[in-house]
């Protein structure tokens, strides 16, 4: 009798295996094997002729767009029934020549080439240089990884080139040299990064050093006539604290940036003095640097990616106040830098946030951390002023619990107050959504679509506009403008020039020097970017142009 149970509990490990071999073996063939969405396939085979031979799902796709359905079960169920026959009475030639036919001449170009075996192979990757990939871009966004994924994420990163048990090998080597360490948990082993911890030991020993080093900011701080109690109670706390590095943490619509302004007043009255008599407001995210905080007053907020990169710009907040908005989003590496920044130009920071709203993209929630174990004092806001309903605003305050029974009975009571429309027609629900859309923007109100998927926000929208052309209110020639997507690669994809295709865009965010060489005897610069300059990629895979 077959053990499944046992049989697919392996079966990730045995797709790895087979993943492996299966490169290996189109290697041998003198074909250039890599990883696709679903497994290995063929480089140089145009993703368009992919997609015009897999009709299947794109009529599965299709229909389950159709019908609203968005998960694998529903999905697997519609194939069921759409499945054509792989059957055909075509003899072998005119099945050639009618699949031939939906090609272009580009396409068919390509084929040759990859039929011819004259695809350029990429470089060789060793099981060495495959491991240092995957802690590079694992653990860039996850504070810990477990093997299997560590395992996968080397075989698939050097497709034909590293076995399963060569990586298993390297992991094991890994750890003997302190690179990670594993860590037993409830869901088993996993590994952490030997730097991260290294950092987060960094962070909280800084963080207490800080406690108790400077006088307060003004010794008796008055309150601000356009603050509520609460929040003159928390801008008080700050100004008056003696702590380097001081916390300020409260949900969505508490008025944390609002509040910053008693804060701000404080420092600005401390003008003319040598230090703290200035304040620099930064944010990871461009829209709270420049958008949220330059409305609360504070004119040069920049993000935390320009304040790192720019080193006048440190000197000269040099024993000034550092404030930084959604201190939740700050990875690890990036609370590091500014408290680097801050104990080499001796900067008091201010953290303010709430880690149930906002989360860091890269690995570690410091600033919970902070909190937790750096002994970082935090004054907090509690009362939400932005619903001016009382039972909207109750309804927002149980789901901003994080809580699962927080969120249900927020839900709940939203959908007492008749706030939750349930629809089961999909295209009914479109024209609802179309017409409260529409009677908002009439009202003078604002009005926020959400869908789940981006097709789903594509259709809608393009419903949207199409009332709005019929009311006279989008009118004119209207025009395609082509619209740069980020390819939210870690460090270490950037890195791999096999990544690079040739008509993606690439933007410098900081100078890149050129190489210096001899031209005719005399010393010149050969290539370099400024600041900001945006480059086309000519040519990717071995080296990138």
């Amino acid at each position: 009798a077959a053990q499944l149970g046992d049989l697919k509990a392996k079966a990730p490990e045995l797709e790895l295996e087979f993943d492996y071999r299966y490169a290996r073996e189109l290697m041998d063939l003198g074909y250039v094997p890599m990883m696709g969405k679903t497994g290995v396939q063929l480089k140089g085979v145009p993703q368009s002729v992919i997609d015009k031979f897999s009709r299947s799902s794109k009529r599965i796709e299709a229909k389950a767009a159709e019908q609203g359905i968005t998960d694998g079960i529903g999905k697997h169920k519609i194939g069921d029934k759409l499945r054509e026959s792989k059957k055909s009475d075509l003899p072998q030639e005119k099945l050639l020549a009618e699949r031939l036919s939906r090609l272009t001449d580009s396409e068919r170009a390509a084929l040759e080439k990859v039929k011819n075996k004259e695809i350029e192979p990429g470089p060789a990757i060793s099981p060495r240089e495959a491991r240092d990939f995957a802690i590079d871009h694992l653990f860039q966004r996850r504070d810990d990884i477990t093997e299997r994924k560590l395992r996968k994420t080397m075989v698939h990163y050097g497709i034909g080139y590293v076995s399963p048990k060569q990586a298993s090998v390297e992991i094991a080597d890994a750890m003997k040299e302190g690179v990670i360490r594993s860590i037993d948990t409830d869901k088993g082993r996993v590994f952490v990064k030997s730097s991260t911890l290294k950092d987060q030991g960094k962070m909280t020993r800084l963080s207490r050093e800080g406690i108790g080093k400077y006088e307060p900011l003004a010794y008796a701080h008055r309150d601000n006539a356009e603050l509520s109690r609460e929040q003159n109670a928390v801008a008080r706390s700050i100004v008056e604290s003696r702590d380097k590095y001081m916390g300020f943490r409260g949900p969505a619509g508490t008025g944390k940036s609002y509040t910053l302004k008693g804060v701000d007043a404080a420092i600005q009255e401390r003008a003319g003095k040598k230090t703290f008599s200035r304040a620099l407001a930064l944010a990871p995210s461009a829209s709270a640097s420049r958008g949220e905080l330059r409305k609360a007053g504070f004119r040069d907020a920049d993000t935390l990616a320009a304040f790192f990169t720019n080193e006048k710009r440190q000197e000269d907040m040099r024993g000034q106040f550092l404030i930084v908005d959604e201190s939740g989003m700050m990875s690890t590496n990036d609370m590091v830098r500014l408290m680097d920044i801050a104990e080499k130009y001796d900067n008091r920071v201010l953290l303010v946030g709430d880690w149930k709203q906002h989360q860091s993209v890269d690995a570690g929630q410091s600033f919970r951390l902070l909190q937790a174990e750096g002994g970082l004092k935090y004054a907090e806001l509690s009362e939400n002023r932005r619903q001016h309903n009382a039972e909207h605003r109750e309804a927002v305050n149980s789901m901003a619990t994080g809580t699962a029974e927080g969120i249900v009975k927020g839900f709940n009571q939203l959908d007492a107050q008749g706030a939750v429309i349930v629809e089961a027609d999909r295209e009914r629900l479109r024209e609802k959504l179309t017409a409260a859309f529409l009677d908002a923007k009439d009202k003078g109100d604002t009005a926020l679509i959400v869908t789940p998927t981006h097709r789903e926000a594509d259709y809608l929208t393009e419903q949207v506009r199409t009332a709005l052309r019929k009311r006279g209110q989008i009118h004119g020639d209207e025009q395609t403008i082509p619209a740069r997507k980020p390819t939210n690669w870690t460090d270490a994809e950037k890195r791999d020039s096999r990544n690079y295709d040739p008509g993606m865009v690439v933007e410098f965010h900081k100078a890149v020097p050129g190489i210096r060489q001899s031209v005719k005897g005399k010393r010149d610069t050969i290539g370099g970017f400024k600041r900001g300059e945006i480059a086309v990629v000519t040519k990717g895979g071995n080296g990138v142009i």
